[in-house]
């Protein structure tokens, strides 16, 4: 019981301490991409503490024999210290909650893939007969809204209207299609997939609940990041500003190059952030987000570790209660 409460607490101060975090932290945004790997560490982190936390309280359905085996105790051992003061009906409330949370952001997980892959490649389809291929790698569609836009999957492609292929110049047209291809490259449809499952099995829980419009947007600013030159970030500024205002609208089933985070603080910060150098925080960032997902794992484990220990101390000690007598008694 003390485990859960531990674990629980855990994720509390971990969700509370790292919305602050990452919703106020410059380096987020100075770093997308290490940003991204934080928010996916920090949420995963939480889930984590909940499941694990369910998990020691559900210690007693398990088959005690096998269970202590695997840890290397005793059953009496492991259930002294996996206490349970609710007994088997609190331990099987705990593993159903547990199982059927996790197989929820599964099973959205997947419906998210499968309904984005469908409606892409309907898509696709419809694309293939009206769209014309382009020597420079898009698909290029005859329409006056101005619009550039990937599908990811199994057959990336990217499209281009004619209404944005006649409003940008051919240099700012190079840098949003290089925009599209780190959308392709990366996957930031997965990301985005997985924390939108993660939002809607939690949507009481608001650092899970906001995970994935700030992932959107930091995916937005890290494909943006793939121009360097502080020349090209203004031009790159520039073809995003002009198709808004053009009033270029999002696709939905696509990754779009003006959607997801709003477009005045991704131009503002193309007109005057310059690249950082993102290895020494990206090296920080993944040392920092493999302990914050070590850590629930260890707190579910402590009492095992613990259990073995002081069995190894009372082993001891039985042994020697028995030893003493026999030596005394010899000649």
């Amino acid at each position: 019981m003390i485990s859960t409460l531990i674990l629980v607490t855990f994720a509390a101060i971990t969700s509370t301490v790292g919305h602050r975090v990452l919703t106020r932290a410059r380096w987020v945004r100075r770093f997308p991409a290490a940003g991204i790997w934080a928010w996916q560490t920090v949420t995963v982190s939480v889930v984590l503490c909940l499941a694990l936390g369910g998990l020691t309280l559900a210690i007693p359905l398990a088959p005690g024999d096998q269970v202590a085996a695997i840890m290397q105790l005793s059953p009496i051992e492991l259930a002294h210290h996996y206490p349970n003061p609710g007994g088997a009906l609190l331990a099987a409330i705990a593993a159903g909650t547990v199982g059927a949370l996790l197989l929820r952001v599964l099973l959205l997980t997947v419906v998210e893939l499968r309904r984005a892959g469908l409606e892409r490649g309907s898509q696709r389809t419809s694309l293939d007969m009206v769209g014309a291929p382009h020597p420079d790698g898009y698909l290029l569609l005859s329409h006056p809204v101005p619009l550039v836009y990937c599908l990811p999957g199994r057959r990336p492609q990217i499209v281009v209207t004619s209404g944005a292929a006649s409003l940008l110049t051919p240099e700012q047209l190079a840098l949003v299609l290089a925009h599209e291809r780190v959308h392709l490259r990366v996957r930031h449809d997965l990301a985005l997939a997985f924390a939108t499952a993660l939002a809607r099995t939690f949507a009481w829980w608001p650092l899970l609940a906001a995970a994935p419009q700030e992932i959107g947007a930091l995916a937005e600013m890290q494909a943006d990041d793939v121009v360097r030159a502080p020349a090209e970030r203004r031009q790159l500024a520039q073809a995003l500003a002009t198709m808004r205002m053009a009033g270029a609208p999002a696709p939905r089933a696509a990754a779009p190059a003006v959607a997801g985070a709003q477009v005045t603080t991704r131009v503002t910060r193309l007109a005057g952030t310059p690249v950082g150098h993102a290895r020494a925080r990206a090296g920080g960032a993944a040392v920092a987000g493999l302990a914050l997902l070590a850590t629930p794992v260890a707190l579910a484990l402590a009492p095992a570790f613990d259990a073995a220990t002081t069995g190894c101390c009372v082993y001891a000690e039985s042994r020697d209660d028995q030893l003493l007598p026999a030596i005394l008694d010899a000649p």
